[in-house]
């Protein structure tokens, strides 16, 4: 078995490897989520007077 310096579970958990294309890949799509979750609340908001948007 080979174990890893460091690794606090003496190696019985396998080591995962994320390339950095996953990586960036997936930032990208929380990014992404993210800002298709925020339009309709800002296009909202836009809309509505100052004083309106207080109060609610």
């Amino acid at each position: 078995m080979i174990y890893i310096m460091g690794d606090p579970t003496n190696g019985t958990l396998p080591v995962f490897f994320f390339p950095a294309r996953d990586v960036a890949l997936g930032v990208l799509l929380a990014i992404l989520t993210g800002i298709a979750a925020g339009i309709m609340p800002a296009i909202k908001a836009q809309k509505l007077q100052i004083a309106d948007g207080l109060r609610r």
